[in-house]
């Protein structure tokens, strides 16, 4: 994948512009590992998902609530893949 091509550019800015920081470390590590070997499909399927807000996909992360359908299941596991080691899972109130 060219780094300089606009949808990228699109993307990495979206992904480091989160409400929580988490989030934003979670799609740190995720476009680190993955942005080289993502088409522009692929890159427009994180682009959907970055509409959803960071608590749902969080919680889809961290499996607290059932992915929607409209969601691939791969980009998840892909992601939940990408925490941190030293993360502590949330409470579920």
């Amino acid at each position: 994948m060219d780094a300089t091509a606009p949808h990228v550019k699109q993307l990495r800015f979206a992904c480091s512009r989160r409400s929580m920081l988490e989030v934003e470390r979670i799609l740190a590590r995720f476009l680190e590992r993955h942005l080289a070997e993502m088409d522009e499909s692929a890159c427009l399927e994180l682009m959907r998902l970055l509409d959803e807000t960071d608590a749902d996909i969080l919680d889809w992360i961290w499996r607290l609530q059932p992915v929607p359908e409209r969601i691939p299941a791969s980009l998840l596991l892909r992601l939940s893949d990408c925490r941190a080691a030293e993360a502590i899972l949330p409470q579920k109130h």
